[in-house]
């Protein structure tokens, strides 16, 4: 009889983002990244004559089939498996599930495969006792009020008390040891060292970091057609096409960050320069980086453009052997960019990102690539829904503008595109042009819509008047936005773009 064998670490976005530092993020994340590594399966077994039919491993998640003859490792796998990954990174929760395979109600892949992912959803909600549960006669970490478990050295050379998973972290990274996300991306070795591991030479001269999350559209629709279409089909073969499938995802993906990076960063220009750059998750359909924040829309584009073209390319045999004709152009993907202070704390930047990601696809309905970007100016942060009621729609008592604009959409066809977005920032942040009066006409704006259109005719004769400013250039590219009243700057569904304007000043600072 055989064997479906499933693992689902959890709490990953916990144990790497609970620290501002970015050497031990970096470290966590290398962690999780080697846990589903083909590589520590086979360290864990201990025998290269040993194989292992490895269904899916990415995004934490891992998947294997033993056959009849693999009754023992499968025993062994159960018994130890979870414990190997835990010892390595106090603070995670791993869960695990093993089904018989071939048999009953279980005789299909299908069958199994359903069950299998139920049943781990349901230990998912058990609750674990941490390996480094804290006594109260013992000495805490100041910084996590963990347990205290080693001194650590800064590279200042002061020295800190910190628990057992953060000391994990902090070691797991070093020149001697290759970083498993910067290799998937192709970075050799020796280029490698010229990667940052403090947040201060990522951030740009207003000391602003971007947190980027991306994110595919429909792949759980996708998933459920492939099953529906492959229903059927001998047991052998939906493993096959599933495998195939997760490989090309993680191929698509992989390579969408790989050829963004070389686009926007250049590697080859920074000589002994940090670049400042770091990926976090690069796993399945999803991505999360920290990058120089004059950089992140750019990246955020490059990367959702070549992710399409990507997963059109490598899906083609499944699309086709599947007929998922819906698929044939390949998925697109959402983003989210927060935007904050190298010191502000780093799991609420994260989160922004990851709620602005699925503000895109809800606006854009997953059908395709976009992005939303905010920028954090404030010392707390922590629920953006609240803050678009708050400040992100000014209501006079007559009418009501929003200054979320976006999203924005990597096809130059739809507005507003972010091709039109970086066009019009352009020419507003053109030394000449008083973008400064602008944020003036917000204020005006949420006291009297007469009042603010007036302000606006005085900002337009200031900007008629000087000859460096081609107003008509720029009238143009205001229209390629959306539709927009030239004489109020706000669009027929009551939006205006001048507030992501005056944000990617605010972020960016230096004139175009």
């Amino acid at each position: 009889m055989a064997y479906l064998y499933g693992v689902s670490i959890q709490g990953i976005q916990d144990f790497i983002f609970e620290t501002n530092k970015l050497k031990e993020i970096v470290g966590a994340s290398n962690l999780i990244e080697k846990f589903t590594s083909e590589d520590f399966i086979k360290e864990f077994i201990a025998d290269d004559s040993v194989n292992v039919n490895l269904l899916r491993n990415a995004g934490g998640n891992i998947r294997i089939v033993f056959d009849d003859g693999q009754v023992s490792l499968a025993k062994k796998f159960v018994r130890e498996f979870p414990k190997y990954i835990l010892t390595q990174a106090y603070g995670i929760t791993v869960s695990q599930v093993i089904l018989p395979y071939g048999e009953g109600d279980n005789s299909t892949y299908e069958n199994v495969a359903k069950e299998l992912e139920l049943k781990l959803k349901n230990v998912r909600n058990k609750t674990y006792l941490p390996l480094d549960a804290k006594f109260s006669l013992m000495k805490q970490s100041a910084r996590t009020g963990k347990p205290a478990s080693q001194i650590i050295y800064q590279a200042d050379n002061t020295k800190e008390q910190v628990d057992k998973g953060t000391s994990q972290k902090f070691n797991n990274v070093s020149s001697a040891i290759e970083d498993l996300l910067l290799k998937k991306m192709k970075i050799s070795k020796n280029d490698q060292e010229k990667f940052p591991l403090k947040l201060e030479n990522i951030s740009n001269s207003k000391n602003k970091i971007a947190v980027i999350h991306a994110d595919g559209n429909k792949m759980g629709l996708l998933l459920q057609e492939m099953a529906k279409k492959l229903k059927g089909q001998k047991s052998e073969e939906i493993q096959e096409q599933f495998k195939d499938f997760s490989k090309a995802m993680e191929t698509s993906t992989i390579d969408a960050v790989h050829n963004a990076f070389n686009e926007c960063f250049k590697l080859a220009t920074y000589g002994k320069e940090k670049v400042p750059f770091r990926p976090i998750v690069i796993g399945g359909d999803d991505v999360t980086v920290i990058c120089h924040a004059n950089k992140a829309v750019e990246f955020t584009k490059l990367y959702m453009k070549y992710f399409q073209e990507n997963t059109k390319m490598n899906l083609e045999k499944v699309v086709k052997s599947c007929n998922l004709t819906e698929f044939e152009h390949g998925l697109t993907a959402c983003a989210g960019i927060s935007y904050c202070n190298e010191k502000f704390p780093f799991h609420y930047a994260v989160s922004l990102a990851e709620v602005l990601c699925g503000r895109a696809k809800k606006a854009s309905n997953r059908e395709s690539s976009c992005l939303l970007f905010h920028n954090i100016q404030g010392a707390a942060f922590t629920d953006y829904e609240q803050y678009v009621q708050n400040e992100l729609i000014l209501d006079n008592g007559t009418t009501a503008t929003h200054l979320e604009f976006g999203p924005y959409y990597v096809d130059e066809t739809k507005k507003p595109s972010i091709k039109a977005l970086e066009e019009v920032y352009k020419k507003l942040n053109s030394e000449h042009f008083p973008l400064g009066k602008l944020r003036e006409w917000l204020s005006e704006l949420a006291l009297d819509d007469a009042y603010a259109t007036k302000y606006l005719e005085r900002v337009d004769t200031i900007a008629k008047r000087d000859k460096n400013i081609k107003v008509d250039n720029l009238n143009n590219v205001l229209r390629d936005l959306g539709d927009i009243s030239l004489d109020c700057l706000i669009d027929s569904k009551n939006k205006t773009p001048i507030n992501d304007i005056l944000q990617l000043k605010s972020v960016q600072g230096d004139n175009a």
